[in-house]
């Protein structure tokens, strides 16, 4: 058997519960035994059998972790950019908080067509994802 097929079948979880108990009153020379039997039969790495004989071995049940879904979209960086411009690209800092003001005027001039929503986005923006999306996207 190979790989993690050895514990799906019943005859299988009684040959290994055998060699836990085996494991459990043996001694180190024979441990590496049990160990090496363990490791030829199943396929598992040394580690592995390891925490399945001592029954430390824990299966992770959950959600998978996947990338996080884009917040912020390439309009939002082009806006960044202009403010950027408009302040002579002082670092994100002391650009943060001047981005409702530049907003303003931008808006004011006519250069800019700004929905609340991406209004509401900008101005929550941090420092650290500003920098990042000039950097991804422009600079």
């Amino acid at each position: 058997m190979i790989g993690g097929d050895i514990i799906k079948t019943k005859v299988a979880k009684e040959y290994l519960k055998q060699l836990r108990r085996r494991y459990k009153k043996a001694r180190k020379s024979e441990k590496t035994i049990i160990l090496d039997e363990l490791t030829k039969t199943a396929g598992y790495t040394r580690k592995h059998a390891i925490h399945l004989l001592c029954g430390t071995y824990k299966h992770k049940w959950g959600m998978i972790q996947r990338p996080r879904k884009m917040i912020y979209t390439v309009r939002d960086a082009a806006i960044l950019e202009k403010i950027a411009d408009l302040l002579s690209w002082i670092n994100s800092k002391r650009l943060q908080p001047a981005i409702p003001v530049a907003l303003d005027q931008l808006s004011c001039q006519g250069e800019l067509l700004i929905t609340e929503e991406d209004k509401k986005r900008l101005v929550s923006i941090s420092s650290a994802t500003i920098d990042r999306l000039l950097t991804r996207y422009h600079r």
